[in-house]
């Protein structure tokens, strides 16, 4: 659609449980994700920088839904991907590709 943004990020988030108690309740909580919003235009690039472990391939694997935000959305193209089922969701990641830096 002509005039929206390729890629629309909205407020995502993620968290992870590093810890449990013997009784399986949650003891330490690491925040990777708070709010991250951003908009790609069409022909566009976005190299997304920043310090080891301030969440760079948490972003990447969330737009490309490889793991579930806690909230906020993906919009890709116009469509929604944060809504989408199992099956369409994997049709949409063919268009959506991360690259991961190797420091190696």
């Amino acid at each position: 659609m002509k005039g929206e943004p390729l890629l629309a990020v909205e407020g995502i988030s993620k968290s992870f449980v590093t810890r449990r108690s013997v009784f399986g309740r949650p003891q330490r909580t690491v925040y990777a994700v708070e709010d991250v919003s951003l908009v790609i235009p069409e022909r566009s690039t976005l190299g997304l920088v920043g310090e080891s472990g301030s969440g760079k391939s948490t972003v990447g694997r969330l737009i490309a839904q490889l793991i579930k935000s806690d909230s906020g959305r993906v919009v890709f193209d116009g469509q929604n991907l944060t809504s989408l089922s199992g099956s369409r969701q994997r049709r949409a990641r063919r268009d959506i590709q991360v690259v991961f830096q190797d420091p190696f």
